[in-house]
Formats: C-alpha cells, sequence, structure tokens
C-alpha cells in the first residue's frame, strides 16, 4: 500500500535490491517520520543508508512541506 498508492518509499535498485527506507505519517498527516531503513548485506558500509535516509527526508519535505 504504502509502494504503490502513497508514495512513501525510497527503494534503491540496480541490477538487485539494495535497500529502501519508507515514511509515516499520523495525526492527518500533521507528523511525519521516516523509518524502517533496511541496506541489503551486500551493500553495506558504501554509505547507502545515508543516502536513502537524506532521499527519504527530501521526499518527505516535499510531500508535506509543512
Amino acid at each position: 500500500e504504502k509502494m504503490r498508492f502513497e508514495g512513501k518509499v525510497v527503494i534503491v535498485t540496480g541490477a538487485e535490491f539494495a535497500g529502501f527506507s519508507y515514511i509515516e505519517t499520523w495525526g492527518n498527516k500533521h507528523y511525519v517520520t521516516t523509518s524502517g531503513l533496511i541496506v541489503h548485506p551486500d551493500f553495506r558500509g558504501l554509505g547507502l543508508a545515508k543516502r536513502i535516509k537524506n532521499l527519504t527526508f527530501t521526499l518527505a519535505r516535499q510531500r508535506w512541506p509543512h
């Protein structure tokens, strides 16, 4: 649901899955949090988690600027 209908997910892939994080909202979308950060073991230690989290924060700020 978050991926298909709500646009609340950042997924990083190439030839295979690398990682993802998602955004959760509550309080009639007055509150926003980023959560569920996962990086596949093959891609750890490359700074991917930081990049995914930054992309997730950017997406959250674009979708819910206030």
